[in-house]
């Protein structure tokens, strides 16, 4: 009979666990947000009492020699990638949350205690189980050992850049890292192997002395069998999220799509036929695309009488000679690689054509005569698997914020890649900024705040200063190409829109979150060279655009004739033929031409 006495110790035992395991997490973090702290406090909570119900079922004690196997197990998965992770990159990434690790650790310790205190109670203490035991858990401690030897051996975390020479390497080539390095390294990985299922078999031989007389409930034994189960089934689909496993499948999935995309990019480029071959310029000049993230013209002033004003350049922009604010553009789906791969590409929505085998505006703005430059706040690390990332590496020169050490990974970054460019040449640049990336706090500098308390959380006041700080960082790459790099025209576009009252979810979203700026300079040089060019631009400032006919807008912007280019998906043309009753967005439910513009708590 399990008493008050022991409902309460199991209570408390939860609680204290809870508060441990979050402290660490919060600990082995960087930058973490408050949306992001008051989500993983309460995801943390269930795993903790799930931790000692076994033992609470079977009246046993978790913290003794009888399970000291297992709790070795899981610390060293919640240990040892967080911890590691953060040694190597605390001091030049300002952001990381590796909570996967962690949870990975704990449902680890409630399935497989289950399983065990289940055998030993139907089966009694079993040599044969308690070696395959034994070698399960050699199997689970494998990743954590690999990773510490790796930073003994280099004193840094594994990096995806190391997974790509480990995913690349032959047997040849590993046979070469081994004489390298030396055998020594190889015998002591062994050693080390041995004596860790030795100590195992040893801790669990132990456990097979335990007592489980007090466990006389059928239904809590076959209970405890349902947590393993349960345990083990969440594992099987979880594990692959945590840290080094997610950074290796990125890097599969990375070669699988660049191998394909490399392997048809000379192929594209001798399909695509540009006339003229170079810019009519009267002196080198310079287009740039600055592609936003998470920006909703429902909060941007310059469109809306907001309650904060904050895109103040951009709304005084409004109106100047060359502005053109268009009204009624969209995002046909809130994720950004999925939009990037047709905004940037003549793949759309309509066409259904395939990612490997679409021309980007990269190749187009190459093959007209530019110089094209790709620089980048959203970081490689992580995403290197993405279509974004794909076309970024087809540029002339690309660059990303985190190669650098001890570079402030705000947008204003990109102003210090944008001095580079060369004025002599005529040049295409795409900076692609953080914007309004969730989470919203850390994507300006405290100093920065304006609306609010740097320190509190506050979702739509934190975005609001995020928009300002993304409308600040355009005028600065707006005054500088002015200035200094000849500009004859500037676009800046969202991925998607955003919504700072909801929470996004990836299948259920409204027109809030597709509602996009999309801002326009034209030189008087463009203007007098292009006047059709100019005069479909303002003729279609109110029409309605979704972002994935971006592409042809933009060779439309080049004025160059492709046989890739479509008039009416463009907004410079007269015959382009788009409105709110033919566009369509990427869900089964929403239609552009039912959005009333009403920003409410669900749209």
């Amino acid at each position: 009979m399990i008493n008050k006495h022991s409902i309460r110790h199991y209570i408390f035992q939860s609680l204290g666990l809870w508060l441990a395991i979050f402290a660490f997490y919060v600990a082995f973090s960087n930058g973490l947000g408050n949306k992001v702290f008051y989500l993983q406090l309460r995801r943390f909570l269930p795993a903790a009492f799930l931790v000692f119900l076994p033992c609470f079922l079977s009246q046993t004690r978790l913290f003794s020699r009888y399970f000291f196997s297992h709790l070795t197990v899981a610390a060293m998965w919640i240990v040892t990638y967080p911890v590691l992770y953060w040694w190597t990159n605390h001091t030049t990434i300002s952001f990381f949350s590796n909570h996967f690790d962690i949870v990975f650790g704990i449902y680890y310790l409630v399935g497989f205690t289950a399983l065990h205190l289940f055998c030993l109670k139907k089966i009694g203490y079993s040599k044969f189980l308690t070696i395959l035991l034994s070698l399960i858990q050699v199997v689970i401690l494998g990743l954590p050992l690999f990773q510490w030897i790796y930073f003994f051996i280099y004193k840094s975390s594994i990096s995806e850049t190391a997974l790509v020479a480990i995913y690349q390497t032959n047997i040849n080539e590993t046979i070469e890292f081994v004489k390298t390095i030396g055998y020594g390294y190889l015998v002591a990985f062994i050693l080390i192997l041995c004596f860790v299922g030795y100590f195992l078999y040893h801790c669990n031989r132990i456990t097979g002395t335990l007592k489980l007389d007090s466990w006389k409930s059928k239904k809590s034994l076959y209970f405890t069998l349902l947590v393993f189960l349960g345990c083990g089934w969440y594992l099987n689909h979880m594990y692959k999220e945590t840290g080094l496993l997610q950074s290796y499948s990125d890097v599969k999935d990375y070669y699988r799509a660049a191998g394909e995309y490399a392997q048809n990019r000379e192929q594209r480029l001798n399909v695509i036929k540009v006339e003229p071959g170079k810019p009519a310029w009267q002196k080198p000049g310079t287009i740039i695309l600055v592609v936003g993230e998470s920006a909703s013209r429902n909060y941007m002033s310059a469109y809306n009488k907001t309650e904060h004003d904050t895109t103040p350049w951009l709304r005084e922009q409004v109106g100047q000679p060359g502005v053109i604010l268009f009204t009624n553009a969209y995002s046909p789906i809130p994720n950004t690689v999925k939009v990037l791969e047709m905004a940037l590409t003549n793949k759309n929505q309509y066409n259904n054509l395939a990612f490997n085998q679409s021309i980007s505006i990269l190749d187009i703005a190459k093959k007209a005569g530019y110089h094209t430059s790709w620089f980048s706040n959203q970081g490689t690390y992580g995403s290197a698997e993405t279509q974004t990332t794909l076309i970024a590496n087809t540029a002339d020169t690309a660059k990303w914020t985190n190669q650098a050490l001890n570079v402030e990974q705000y947008d204003i970054a990109l102003l210090g890649f944008l001095k580079t460019v060369d004025p002599q040449k005529n040049n295409f640049v795409v900076l692609h900024v953080m914007g309004s990336h969730d989470n919203f706090q850390n994507r300006y500098p405290p100093e920065f705040t304006k609306w609010g308390d740097a320190k509190t959380y506050d979702f739509p006041l934190n975005y609001d200063n995020s928009l300002l700080y993304t409308d600040y960082v355009l005028s600065k790459i707006y005054e500088y190409a002015k200035a200094n790099l000849n500009l004859e025209a500037m676009v800046y576009f969202s991925d998607h829109g955003q919504n700072p009252r909801n929470i996004r979810h990836p299948d259920k979203y409204g027109f809030g979150w597709l509602r996009i700026p999309l801002y326009m300079y034209l030189s008087p040089e463009y203007i007098a060279k292009y006047p059709q060019t100019y005069a479909g631009l303002k003729a279609n400032r109110t029409k309605y655009f979704t972002n994935d006919l971006l592409f042809d807008t933009l060779t439309g912007m080049l004025n160059v004739k492709s046989n890739f280019y479509e008039a009416d998906n463009s907004l410079t043309s007269q015959s382009y033929k788009w409105n709110k009753e033919t566009l369509k967005v990427l869900h089964p439910s929403l239609k552009i031409v039912e959005d009333q513009q009403v920003d409410d708590n669900v749209k």
